[in-house]
């Protein structure tokens, strides 16, 4: 919450912690828990080279990665849950991986789900009162 969200007994609160507790030390130890997705980019003899959805390329090193990461192939589409180091954003350690399929979703899959979803006019007629 940020301070001008918070009413005057929780700021009183949050003013006695920050006494007590060195907050920007203990933001800057906590790592960055992010859900990427990413594609095994070269894979000799393990997965060195992974290249993530926003089209950042990365060195993992197998000791940070789960086991069943080094049967991935290139071109091998995945999921990671991925904690980071809040400062150098440097890879600390994957806590999961799972293959993910690789390609796109087909059109009408795409206009099945675009017509399934509800509009507007769905809803009752309403005022501002």
């Amino acid at each position: 919450m940020r301070p001008f969200e918070m009413a005057d007994a929780e700021r009183r609160a949050w003013a006695a912690i920050e006494n007590l507790v060195d907050v920007e030390k203990y933001r800057a130890e906590q790592p960055l828990i992010l859900l990427q997705i990413g594609v095994v980019h070269r894979a000799r003899p393990y997965p060195q080279i992974v290249e993530w959805e926003d089209g950042t390329k990365e060195r993992v090193s197998p000791e940070r990665m789960p086991g069943e990461f080094a049967a991935y192939k290139a071109g091998q589409s995945f999921e990671a849950l991925v904690h980071r180091n809040p400062i150098t954003y440097k890879i600390v350690r994957v806590e999961y991986v799972k293959r993910v399929l690789k390609g796109a979703v087909t059109r009408e899959e795409t206009e099945k789900l675009w017509n399934s979803t509800r509009t507007s006019s769905d809803f009752p007629d309403t005022d501002w009162d």
